[in-house]
């Protein structure tokens, strides 16, 4: 799956690519990570993004079951460690600007992870049923 051959860091994010809020976001994380490592600001890691919609052989190869994939975001970190759901998010967030400080704070404050923990799911749950905007995304 991972075809450089530097010693950099590559963190893996399965995500829904036929999903539109999934799209949307993506497209938002992309943006701002490419920006931040244009700036020379962040270049300790690399995001590799995987549209499970077009392809399931990285999901395969990952020991991660397609119906899985489709409930909640999975992500392998930089260290090879398999995250999903809130605990996926984190870890992009983790390495996207304006997102690094949200998700330093949230895991500083034990008492939100259940919480954020159910808003996750229950978005995720119902994340094709939400309303699309004029050019069809969510």
């Amino acid at each position: 799956m991972n075809k450089k051959t530097n010693k950099q860091a590559i963190t893996c994010v399965f995500y829904d690519g036929a999903c539109p809020l999934c799209s949307k976001e993506v497209k938002l994380y992309k943006k701002l990570a490419a920006n931040e490592k244009n700036r020379g600001e962040y270049d300790d890691a690399d995001i590799e993004w995987i549209d499970i919609s077009k392809s399931k052989v990285e999901l395969k190869e990952e020991g991660i079951k397609y119906a899985d994939a489709m409930q909640l975001m999975h992500v392998k970190d930089a260290s090879g460690v398999h995250q999903v759901g809130i605990d996926a998010v984190l870890t992009v967030w983790d390495q996207i600007p304006y997102y690094r400080k949200l998700s330093g704070f949230l895991q500083k404050v034990p008492a939100l992870y259940p919480l954020l923990d159910k808003a996750y799911r229950l978005t995720a749950r119902h994340r094709m049923k939400l309303p699309r905007t004029k050019n069809g995304s969510a």
